[in-house]
């Protein structure tokens, strides 16, 4: 895989795990009755990703004809990318016209769930982009789990961020799935797997580190008060970032695991 098709297929990747992370949160801030400028705020983070997505993903091809071929395969992972990321700015649309017009609570709450299941569809169909049953490395589902526990994580880092209550203990656990995600990823590939080999190797290992501290680390030190009091707003975007940043290693990792003996691209 090309270095230049490489990055753009991890900011890809990495733009719709974080705007699929912030749409999560949105039916746990309308519940919360959060201001319209903050959520807002939001909105407007998640509509860039999603563009960011859609760029970076149609740069990674080059040739419009190259990703309209790829486009008119549905059972493709890059179709569902694709889709899900425009079936949730479509849903976007009628949650920011709601808000916007003042509609009542219980319209703006049914239009934030839909919002939330529309951003928990695009973290699957993302992640999901990695499972491809002819490569030892991606042919579990539980390849899935590591960037979908990412993207828990990032949900939490939001509601904190904007939210008017403490974290639950339910949700300090939610910011810790990632690793779980990747334990259970790492089981399923079972401990003689070359594929589980290569990650201890000197060319993923500095990654997988990266990917374990970010995901691990930086939140239980930014997000440590999460019982005692709500977070700083500083350490809140500490840890979005460090989420986002491991997403980004996570994607490239996993991608990394199959190119040794088998390359798509060439």
């Amino acid at each position: 895989m090309s270095g230049g098709l490489s990055s753009l297929s991890v900011l890809a990747a990495t733009a719709a795990l974080s705007a699929a992370a912030a749409m999560a949160a949105l039916p746990a801030l309308e519940r919360e009755l959060v201001s319209y400028a903050r959520v807002r705020a939001v909105l407007a983070f998640v509509c860039l990703a999603l563009l960011a997505h859609l760029a970076a993903t149609a740069a990674a091809f080059g040739r419009p004809a190259l990703l309209l071929n790829v486009l008119a395969h549905p059972a493709s992972p890059v179709f569902r990318g694709v889709a899900s990321s425009l079936a949730a700015l479509v849903l976007l649309l009628p949650y920011a016209r709601a808000l916007a017009r003042g509609d009542d609570q219980s319209r703006c709450r049914r239009l934030a769930v839909l919002a939330g299941a529309a951003g928990c569809a695009l973290a699957l169909a993302q992640a999901s982009t990695q499972y491809m049953p002819w490569r030892e490395a991606w042919a579990s589902p539980a390849v899935m789990l590591p960037e979908a526990g990412l993207c828990a994580a990032g949900a939490v880092a939001v509601r904190a961020a904007f939210g008017r209550r403490l974290l639950s203990l339910r949700e300090a656990l939610l910011a810790l799935s990632a690793p779980v995600g990747a334990a259970l990823y790492a089981l399923a590939l079972g401990p003689e797997s070359e594929p589980l080999q290569r990650l201890f190797s000197a060319e993923l290992a500095l990654p997988a580190a990266a990917c374990v501290g970010l995901s691990i680390i930086v939140p239980l030190f930014a997000l440590g008060p999460w019982l005692r009091r709500a977070p700083k707003r500083a350490e809140v975007a500490t840890a979005f970032a460090a989420t986002a940043a491991a997403m980004g290693f996570t994607h490239a990792t996993l991608a990394a695991l199959g190119e040794a003996a088998w390359r798509f691209f060439g």
